[in-house]
């Protein structure tokens, strides 16, 4: 990187002070204003230095300025890294070229929510992986980082949460770490001998027959007043494959015709969700908000009022929704766009959960069978 100063003295402020610039030459001139103004009378633009009429606390402050400036060209030269004005910008105000060249997972995880096009809610599980950071290794600098430090926060995870959990944020560890190497902050992946299996949890759905004593016991007015609340939560994902948190915003200026539109609050996606009889009767009893934690505790008894064994969540609501709808014969197109899926492939995770049906199906070829043994004894005939 070679650079000179620039006195911009044809814009000087109300005191007579001009802004002090870095010229970096990159193929062509690129300027960079410092925080320095100085007075033109005190600046040799051919030497590049302050004249004696400069005071002592302008000469530290540039002395200052052009140390830092220098320690970050050698530290581009030393490490073979691009230049960047964002991290000039940086080490001439600050000169922690620590944060440069070895930032904390902290901040490296700062900036790849800033570069990359997150929706809302994988933003937010970036931003968890901060606090959890903290708690299992503190704020651990990238060149710092071994495989020994991924183990440990493989098993402070696997301690805590699900494998399945654990996996994804053991994932989102590893974007981090690739964005640090294509940042030129590391060589090799610290966690490249860490294999994450591919861990597939068979999602709890309800069946059509199940689905349905639920609906009974809602109509049947047995239960209390709160009971009926979260079983028409549950059963409101059932029939529109909402998440709780779309639940919680909903309202009827969302519906336009037949059908409900909105944005969702986890993908940003926008979902058209056409409205079914059992569903437009629940909008009419209008719901009292709860958090999805709550729900999921008040389910469990309504569950077991209606016979149903399964561990029922908010979010078994929205697998019903989809594989109900599978079963009774809707296009998997049709389905991943009303869930808001961004690509059919999520949908498809759907369909193993269908194989009593599919063993159905497949009995069609039973049929062709007795055909050709009916046609085949007539042809012998």
């Amino acid at each position: 990187m070679n650079y000179r100063l620039h006195l911009r003295t044809n814009r000087p402020d109300r005191n007579g002070l001009c802004a002090l610039y870095f010229v970096i030459n990159l193929g062509k001139p690129k300027w960079i204003p410092s925080a320095l103004k100085l007075h033109p009378k005190i600046w040799n633009q051919k030497a590049q230095e302050l004249t004696r009429g400069a005071d002592i606390a302008t000469q530290k402050s540039f002395t200052d300025l052009r140390y830092k400036a220098e320690q970050y060209r050698q530290l581009l030269t030393y490490e073979k890294r691009p230049f960047q004005e964002r991290d000039f910008l940086r080490a001439i105000s600050d000169g922690d070229l620590n944060d440069i060249s070895n930032p904390t997972l902290h901040k490296l995880i700062d900036q790849y929510c800033q570069l990359k096009s997150l929706s809302i809610g994988r933003y937010q599980h970036y931003q968890q992986l901060k606090a959890e950071l903290t708690q299992a290794l503190g704020e651990i600098r990238i060149k710092q980082f071994s495989y020994q430090n991924g183990l440990q926060l493989q098993k402070f995870y696997r301690s805590r949460v699900s494998e399945n959990t654990a996996t994804q944020k053991m994932h989102r560890i590893k974007a981090i770490v690739h964005f640090a190497q294509d940042l030129k902050h590391i060589q090799e992946d610290p966690l490249k001998a860490i294999k994450l299996k591919a861990y597939t949890n068979r999602k709890t759905v309800l069946t059509i027959e199940e689905l349905q004593i639920l609906q009974e016991l809602y109509d049947c007015g047995t239960l209390l007043p709160y009971q009926v609340n979260t079983l028409r939560h549950f059963l409101f994902a059932c029939y529109t494959g909402l998440r709780i948190s779309d639940i919680n915003r909903f309202n009827r200026n969302m519906i336009t015709g037949n059908a409900i539109y909105l944005t969702q609050k986890k993908t940003e996606e926008p979902v058209i969700i056409p409205l079914t009889d059992f569903s437009r009767r629940l909008i009419a009893d209008g719901f009292i908000k709860r958090t999805g934690q709550h729900l999921n505790r008040e389910l469990a008894p309504v569950a077991a009022l209606a016979g149903i064994k399964k561990h029922i969540t908010m979010h078994v609501g929205r697998h019903t929704f989809a594989t109900v709808s599978l079963r009774l014969g809707m296009d998997l197109a049709v389905v991943s766009r009303i869930l808001g899926h961004k690509t059919i492939r999520q949908t498809q995770a759907y369909l193993h959960l269908l194989e009593d049906h599919l063993q159905e199906q497949m009995n069609a070829w039973d049929k062709l069978r007795v055909a050709y043994k009916q046609t085949a004894g007539q042809s012998r005939s």
